[in-house]
């Protein structure tokens, strides 16, 4: 009786090993050159072999040639430009101007474009959002303990963010801010 037992468990368990092997084993190729294409191609003019999608971001040597690339005249506050050391200039989707600047370690993301609404492409949740009058306008402050990490504003048809990496006090947002 054990030996019939163990016989069928052999068996058994060779039956299942030779199902496991035949389903990983090579798929048979199929003639799809009838079937649609559902999926368009994705290109960027460049190699058809390695086709990527378009970087939406185009870097500039200079601030007037990135404006060059833009459909309106971009304003950039005066404190930044006198007080920060300017880094990266950019334009991405042919409609934002995204300036960054730093100053004692500090980055700081300017951006502005056509339109209102949050440009800074940061999402984050933070303790504590605002809104406050510094010279005329409405700044809507993102932070926590009474400092600024986010400053977002809307102005004549335009939208303003300022993003800091070390979050700055309300003294120093504001001489950024009227400076524009």
């Amino acid at each position: 009786m054990k030996n019939m037992l163990k016989k069928a468990l052999v068996g058994t368990m060779l039956a299942a090993t030779i199902f496991t092997l035949a389903a990983c084993g090579e798929a048979k190729p199929t003639d799809d050159s009838n079937k649609p294409n559902d999926t368009p191609p994705v290109t960027d003019g460049g190699d058809k072999q390695n086709p990527q999608v378009p970087n939406p971001t185009e870097i500039y040597q200079s601030i007037e040639d990135a404006m060059a690339a833009l459909s309106f005249e971009a304003k950039i506050p005066a404190a930044l430009a006198d007080e920060y050391e300017q880094g990266q200039i950019a334009v991405i989707n042919k409609k934002v101007l995204e300036v960054t600047y730093t100053k004692d370690g500090n980055m700081v993301v300017y951006r502005t474009a056509e339109g209102e609404g949050d440009i800074s492409g940061d999402y984050t949740e933070y303790a504590q959002t605002n809104t406050v009058t510094i010279g005329e306008y409405e700044v809507e402050t993102r932070g926590s303990d009474d400092t600024v990490s986010i400053a977002l504003w809307n102005a004549d048809g335009m939208a303003y963010s300022l993003t800091f990496g070390q979050a700055v006090t309300a003294e120093a947002l504001d001489a950024i801010v009227e400076s524009l």
